[in-house]
């Protein structure tokens, strides 16, 4: 006893068990297989009772759900045999609880049979759901990937010299003097908000000089002819420069603004010098573009500027889907990868690099890009690279719908495990090395 303290060291039984075999995403090679767990806590205790599960689905709901009975074991080692047969290429999951530990708590692991095969497999949605990844997630009601979003801000301003300029993520205007008056435009794609022109002499959008008011069009014809052009739902930003001379407009000018949202009849009131902003989509309601005809944001004791700020969400086209560590391996065979779209295959990617770790995580990137198929690992050694990490990178420039991960799996002889059982003596050195 200490300052009335009462110190007493007590080993507590962990309640949740741990996976010995199948480990999690194993590939079984036969048809019939013993499931087998231990206690995170090794004691001399004996007779812990555990229950197992075995199912075809993550839920375990589905009718070929197979229970076990309080099965006995020790906390080093405890294994059960279910009674179902299993079916090739089939992924299963299974579970194991300490029966007497309430509230329930289950540890789960999944495992596929491929016949006579042996190694690492993700080939059910459910599998891949904690995998680290960036810029893209799966939805856990369809089980389908998406490309996640952000958000970006559009900022659009007319300086009091009339000078014009916009900023959206990583896109903006040069410093360009067109030496006319005129109109700056883009169209940016509805998920990415990528401007449809980019990097040119006035940056990431066109100009075009005001009609002048005679017979010929004149570059600003381009404009409309634009307008007509963009995708729809796709955004597009008008900026004036110095004087749009709107007012010289011809009627049918006007009609093809309503493409865009905008309502024509504002605009037909401007008189000359009136500068603006205006900001649409593409066959959105009329009405609905944001049209900014008169300076909006005070700048005391300056004058007022034209000034347009607006949130926008931005969809990725690209990501990255990473698998946990695959091993300890004795050799190294096949990397097998499937995948899908759900639109046309139009620049969509699915492709892969093959990361080898050492037993000290130091790594070297061996296999890179690789598309849909089979690949042969044989000639990676296992004994300098015992594991390996995958890391699949998802594109689709043209209608931003994430690739479909269906399966990857590594086809491999694992290292042999070992488990220790207290209640029988035993001695080991005080250095082991892994793997």
């Amino acid at each position: 006893e200490q300052n009335n303290r009462i110190l007493r060291d007590e080993v507590i039984q962990g309640n949740v068990p741990a996976i010995l075999y199948p480990y999690e995403f194993a590939i079984v090679p036969d048809n019939r297989v013993e499931l087998s767990a231990s206690t995170y806590i090794i004691s001399r205790n004996e007779n812990i009772q555990f229950v197992f599960e075995i199912d075809t689905t993550h839920t375990f709901t589905s009718p070929l759900r197979e229970v076990s009975p309080p099965i006995t074991g020790t906390s080093a080692y405890v294994n059960w045999s279910p009674q179902l047969t299993l079916q090739a290429n089939q992924v299963y999951f299974w579970r194991v609880r300490i029966a007497d530990v309430y509230p329930v708590q289950w540890n789960s692991a999944s495992f596929k049979y491929i016949p006579a095969r042996t190694g690492w497999s993700q080939d059910h949605p459910a599998q891949i759901f904690r995998n680290p990844v960036s810029r893209v997630e799966m939805d856990a009601t369809n089980l389908e990937w998406n490309f996640t979003s952000e958000k970006q801000t559009l900022h659009a301003y007319i300086l009091q010299n009339g000078e014009a300029e916009y900023f959206l993520g990583p896109y903006q205007n040069n410093d360009f003097e067109p030496g006319l008056p005129g109109i700056y435009f883009a169209s940016f794609d509805q998920q990415t908000l990528r401007p449809h022109a980019e990097e040119g002499v006035t940056g990431d959008w066109e100009f075009r000089s005001a009609h002048d008011g005679g017979n010929s069009a004149g570059a600003i014809l381009e404009l409309f002819q634009l307008i007509e052009a963009t995708p729809e739902g796709d955004y597009f930003l008008m900026v004036s420069y110095v004087n749009p001379r709107i007012h010289l407009w011809r009627p049918e000018w006007f009609e093809v603004m309503k493409q865009i949202g905008v309502d024509p009849a504002e605009m037909m009131q401007m008189v000359d010098g009136q500068e603006l902003i205006i900001f649409g989509q593409k066959g959105a309601p009329v009405g609905s573009a944001i049209t900014i005809l008169e300076p909006n944001l005070p700048l005391d004791p300056n004058p007022p500027i034209y000034d347009l700020l607006i949130d926008l969400k931005s969809n990725f086209d690209s990501a990255l889907v990473v698998s946990p560590p695959i091993g300890p391996a004795t050799q190294w065979e096949t990397l097998v990868k499937e995948w899908n779209t759900v639109d046309p295959f139009e620049n969509e990617s699915l492709n892969s690099d093959v990361i080898a770790v050492r037993s000290n995580n130091t790594e070297d990137q061996v296999r890179d890009e690789l598309p849909e198929g089979p690949f042969n690992l044989g000639n990676l050694d296992a004994a300098e690279y015992p594991y390996l990490r995958l890391e699949g990178t998802m594109k689709d420039a043209e209608y931003v719908t994430a690739p479909q991960l269906d399966v990857w799996e590594v086809y491999y002889e694992p290292a042999p495990d070992l488990a220790v059982d207290p209640a029988v003596a035993f001695t080991l050195p005080d250095t082991a090395e892994e793997g």
